[in-house]
């Protein structure tokens, strides 16, 4: 960004989205939209969108899913209030394109693409999916499904990615146990240990007592006393292993193990998406797209994005 010549806003202390910056934004965007086009000769391109309106549907089920992305945007010197404006823009301009936007309320693009790759797949239609997320290899269970993941380095070319049927399933015993730091989905032994300052205090509660009151319990706590009210055990995939126990055996030391697992199973693995969720993608993926070249032309030429136009035009 230093080399836009960006300088945060004195009164922000924040670097600004200049009239510069989102014009390359924009730019760069529909560029890869159409290069992926001619690229891979596919007949349509299907954006997968991630639309937090009300909440992710995962936050209903668990309230604090992405809960450390906020204080992360908060902490950091780029203003992404105006990158959020700008991205809503570009969506806006891309339903008069050629292109197919998934964009539904509460609904990531991960779901969008999980849904699309299994409906896609039985009807012995090829999917290329083109993404960095690692979550992207529970597709490729689906027949046709291929995943083009694009390295953005210079020492290392985009490749399909090929993992076996034993790594996926690796794969995915790892999310199931160790959770997702990213997204704030808590390993299999999370809330199972109070603190001794809790302890010290309500003596007569138990852990599988309060489980369902474990985010709030968590919350005020901390807020009341400026202390933790539970001692996060730390364990992850290695540490299973090293203990030479079945899965089985893990989560029947302790019913939260059991209970902490399966709520990660429903949160963290393309099998919990609610079927309300997942007719809604494919009903949007069925409608007929209202291609509107002149509209996308003028958002393009506005924001000093007319290099891209011709290639627009040819989609």
């Amino acid at each position: 960004m230093s080399g836009l010549g960006l300088k945060p806003d004195p009164t922000t202390k924040k670097l600004p989205i200049t009239s510069d910056f989102k014009s390359i934004i924009i730019y760069k965007v529909f560029e890869e939209l159409t290069t992926l086009k001619y690229k891979f000769g596919v007949d349509e391109i299907v954006i997968a969108s991630d639309n937090a309106e009300g909440g992710y549907w995962r936050k209903d089920v668990y309230p604090i899913y992405k809960g450390k992305r906020k204080k992360t945007r908060k902490e950091s010197n780029l203003d992404w209030d105006g990158a959020f404006k700008v991205f809503e823009e570009i969506k806006e301009a891309l339903k008069s394109t050629s292109f197919k936007l998934i964009d539904i309320p509460k609904v990531e693009g991960d779901d969008v693409m999980f849904v699309l790759s299994e409906y896609l797949s039985v009807q012995n239609i090829e999917v290329i999916l083109h993404s960095v997320d690692h979550d992207t290899v529970y597709n490729l269970k689906h027949q046709g499904v291929k995943w083009y993941r694009h390295v953005k380095t210079a020492r290392k070319e985009g490749a399909f990615q090929t993992p076996t049927p034993q790594e996926i399933e690796e794969f995915e015993l790892i999310h199931l146990i160790e959770g997702d730091y990213g997204d704030n989905i808590k390993n299999v032994k999370a809330y199972s240990r109070f603190s001794k300052d809790f302890k010290a205090l309500y003596p007569d509660k138990t852990e599988a007592l309060m489980y369902p009151r474990r985010f709030e319990l968590e919350r005020l706590f901390l807020k009341k006393y400026k202390k933790e009210a539970y001692n996060h055990p730390r364990y992850g995939y290695k540490m299973f292993c090293k203990t030479d126990k079945t899965l089985e055996e893990l989560l029947k030391e302790n019913e939260i193990y059991e209970k902490n697992y399966n709520l990660n199973k429903e949160i963290a693995l393309p099998d919990g998406i609610p079927p309300e969720i997942s007719n809604s993608i494919i009903q949007s993926y069925n409608k007929e797209i209202t291609k509107d070249y002149t509209k996308v032309q003028e958002f393009l030429l506005k924001n000093k994005a007319q290099d891209i136009i011709g290639k627009m035009a040819l989609l």
